[in-house]
C-alpha cells in the first residue's frame, strides 16, 4: 500500500499534534522534568559552586548549571556556612535549595527515611554563621526538623540571639508536605 503526499502531510500533522499534546501533557504532569534529571549524569557539588563563583563566571551560568544538574550538595548547617562565608549570592544558594528539594520530591534522589533533621543547633549555626535569613527560612520549611521548643529549648535560642520571628517560624507547621522533603537537604 502506498501512501500519497497527501496523505504523508497529513500524517505527519498528526505526529506534530500528538506530539505537542504529550509535551504540554509531561509539562503539566512535571514528568518531564524528571526525565531530564534523571537523564543527567553531572552532579554538582559545593566546591564546584564555589569554584564557579571564584572563577568569576556570571551567576546567570551558575543558576543555568544548578538547574541542569543533579544536585550533589552539602546543604546542611555547617554547608550553608561555608558557602556564605564563600560569598556564594543568596540566588544561587536558594536554587541549591530548590533544585535538592524539587529532585528528591520527583523521586530522582535518595529517600527521605536517610534525612537528618534540621534542630535548634543547625539554626543558631546558620545565623551565627551569617546565613541569610530568608535562606533560614527556607531551609526551614524545606527540611525535616525537630526543634526543641520546650522552656531550656526557647532560651538557648534566645541566648544566642535568634531573633523572635525566627523562632516564631521555627514553631509554624511546615510549608512542604513531608512526604516530599529532601534527604539531600540533610543537616547535623
Amino acid at each position: 500500500m502506498q501512501i500519497t503526499a497527501e496523505g504523508r502531510t497529513a500524517l505527519r500533522i498528526q505526529v506534530s499534534i500528538w506530539r505537542t499534546l504529550l509535551l504540554v501533557l509531561l509539562s503539566l504532569t512535571g514528568l518531564r522534568g524528571v526525565e531530564v534529571q534523571a537523564q543527567s549524569k553531572e552532579t554538582l557539588t559545593n566546591d564546584q559552586i564555589v569554584q564557579m563563583i571564584s572563577g568569576k563566571v556570571p551567576d546567570e551560568i551558575v543558576l543555568a548549571k544548578v538547574r541542569s544538574t543533579n544536585p550533589g550538595y552539602d546543604l546542611s548547617s555547617a554547608g550553608m556556612v561555608r558557602l556564605t562565608v564563600s560569598k556564594v549570592p543568596r540566588d544561587i544558594i536558594k536554587a541549591m535549595i530548590m533544585s535538592a528539594y524539587e529532585y528528591v520530591a520527583a523521586d530522582a534522589g535518595p529517600s527521605s527515611s536517610t534525612e537528618s533533621a534540621l534542630t535548634n543547633d543547625g539554626v543558631i549555626q546558620m545565623y551565627t554563621g551569617g546565613v541569610a535569613r530568608v535562606l533560614i527560612d527556607l531551609k526551614i520549611s524545606t527540611s525535616k526538623t525537630e526543634f526543641d521548643l520546650s522552656p531550656t529549648g526557647l532560651v538557648k535560642l534566645s541566648e544566642n540571639k535568634i531573633p523572635k520571628d525566627l523562632i516564631r517560624d521555627m514553631m509554624q507547621p511546615p510549608v512542604l508536605p513531608a512526604a516530599k522533603k529532601p534527604s539531600v537537604l540533610a543537616v547535623e
